[in-house]
């Protein structure tokens, strides 16, 4: 992960958890600009620093470094309520995932073909079902090495 990504990633979990840069700054112990600074891309923290931000980020480094992953506290809270499940619940959680994924699935290339009859140009596609139908395929994929890397680890 690059500078501008670090930054990027640090910006986006400290607005999803909904606190200013000042105060997360004075919350870890720093003067008031510090988290400002690594944002701009003026310094970046050190190895001590960064296990507070994680710390009080309430993520693991390996999470902030998920750049994928854009709710890890989220994503993690529902592994952990998984493992919590007996056999069966886990069979039909996941029973009910696949059928959600493949309905999903079938929707969407349903739509597409849709607009491939109904236009004569490629630019006439409906390109947010596309862009959805991709995000999709992402987000199943992820879920699916997810819940694989919690399960086995």
């Amino acid at each position: 992960m690059y500078e501008k990504d670090f930054a990027k990633r640090l910006s986006q979990l400290r607005i999803d958890k909904g606190i200013s840069a000042r105060d997360m700054s004075l919350s870890i112990g720093q003067n008031p600009g510090y988290i400002n600074n690594i944002e701009t891309g003026k310094a970046l923290p050190s190895m001590a620093s960064f296990f507070y931000i994680c710390s009080f980020l309430e993520i693991t480094p390996m999470d902030f470094f998920d750049y994928n992953s854009p709710r890890p506290r989220e994503i993690d809270a529902l592994c952990n309520n998984l493992n919590k499940l007996t056999d069966s619940q886990f069979k039909n959680i996941s029973e009910i995932q696949h059928d959600m994924s493949q309905s999903i699935t079938r929707n969407v290339q349903k739509n597409l073909a849709n607009a491939r009859v109904f236009t004569c140009r490629k630019r006439d596609l409906n390109s947010t079902s596309f862009l959805v139908y991709k995000h999709f395929q992402a987000l199943y994929l992820f879920t699916l090495v997810y819940f694989f890397y919690k399960i086995v680890f």
